[in-house]
Formats: structure tokens, sequence, C-alpha cells
């Protein structure tokens, strides 16, 4: 889920999820694809003594302790999660989402220089969805929707390209790391994972990237580790 008055969630008790209706048709895919990610990511329950409870372990990189008392991989798992959701909605063969992506990116080209009230940029690489809710003599004023987890897939990305930077001699490009966090939330497997994050900086890295369970934190982690910068999306549409 995504919090209190979240707009979707996945229940991996009931391998079930719930999302609800939305007025634009691309938001409703957004959460619904992000939702159908971690249904068909890897899931695990455990039995927990005495009394035999089934309560739920693995979600695709979550790992829940056996005393149920922390919860690790959150940040992670929702970045990977939402990145992938990202690059479905972005190559889905489905004309009518294509028109409205296609018509966003034209809007927003129209209008480089959009503004909030704040002054900081309207559209960003993230923006999918465009919606005029009002038209005066001061303009238009304007609706937006954008991909979620902005902090969390910020911090993986710059985790990627920072991976990359120091073993570019092991992958031919960059998108072949995010494939290291890909499978691993699809198959549940952490070692290859944990293994190329503790070899590239230090011991105990992964068990600090585990300890992030919110995007500000989960982003100043990575800026602490040495490499370069991210410089572009992961994402990009084919």
């Amino acid at each position: 889920g995504r919090g209190a008055g979240a707009k979707g969630s996945f229940d991996s008790m009931f391998q079930g999820m719930a999302v609800r209706e939305t007025p634009r048709p691309a938001e409703f895919v957004n959460i619904l694809l992000h939702e159908l990610m971690h249904l068909k990511s890897y899931g695990a329950l455990m039995i927990k003594e005495p009394d035999r409870t089934v309560v739920p372990y693995r979600g695709g990189l979550t790992v829940t302790t056996r005393n149920e008392l922390a919860h690790y991989f959150s940040s992670l798992n929702e970045a990977v999660t939402e990145e992938l959701a990202k690059r479905i909605f972005l190559n889905a063969d489905e004309p009518k989402l294509q028109h409205i992506i296609q018509v966003t990116r034209e809007f927003i080209a129209a209008h480089p220089d959009a503004a909030r009230d704040d002054g900081s940029p309207l559209f960003n690489e993230d923006t999918y969805d465009v919606e005029i809710v009002e038209r005066s003599r001061n303009g238009l004023r304007l609706e937006t929707n954008c991909f979620a987890y902005a902090k969390e897939r910020q911090a993986l990305r710059q985790l990627v390209d920072k991976l990359y930077s120091h073993n570019a001699d092991v992958f031919p490009d960059r998108e072949a790391v995010f494939v290291v966090f890909a499978r691993a939330s699809l198959t549940g497997n952490l070692l290859p994972l944990g293994r190329l994050i503790e070899r590239t900086f230090s011991k105990g890295t992964f068990r600090k990237i585990a300890e992030c369970n919110d995007g500000a934190k989960f982003k100043n982690l990575v800026d602490s580790l040495p490499g370069q910068e991210a410089a572009a999306p992961l994402s990009r549409a084919a």
C-alpha cells in the first residue's frame, strides 16, 4: 500500500489487491500496475509458534523478522516495484494509454515554463498525465499525475549508477545493474544483490539499505556512498 489514504493496496495474505476508482484513466492504470507488480513479485508466509498463526514474511524485496518487530528493504522494494510498473506503463501496447502519454508530452513541450505557486517547475520526468481543470484570463489551472515514490526511485537510480561506475568491467551497461534488483524482487533471491553491494562498497552496506524505511533516509544513505551521481532516468519508452 501507499500509506493512509492510499489509492491502491495489496494484501499478501489473501493474494488480493484493491484500487480505488479515479477520474483519470491513466492514474488508475498506473496504480493498478504498481499493485500488480506487488502481486507478481516473490512472496512467502511464515507460521508463528506456538499458536501456529500465518503471517507475511517476504514480499518482493521486503523481509519481516520472525518476531514481526522489524521490516527490511521497504524503501528499496517500493522503488523497484514502481520502476517496473513505470516501464510497463510507458511501453504498454494500448492505443488509448499511448494517446494520453503522447498528448501529455506535447502539452509539456508547449508549456515548458509551467510552475507551481512556489515557483518550482510543474512538470518533471515522472509526469505522465495533465488535466486542465480551469481556464481564466490569468491562464490555466492544471492538475498532474506523476509516478509515485519519487525519492525512493531517485535513490535507486543513483545507487544503480554508482554500482555501474564501480563495476563497468562486469556489466555491459547500467540496465544490467538494474536487472539484478528486478530479479531479486521477482525471484526472492537477495544473495546476488547483497554480494554486489557489499563487494562494491563495504561490509554492512546492504544491512544499512535494508533498514531504510523512508525515502529521505534511503536517499541520504545512497548520497554517502562513493561513486558518480545519477545522470538519467532508468525508464525510457520504447
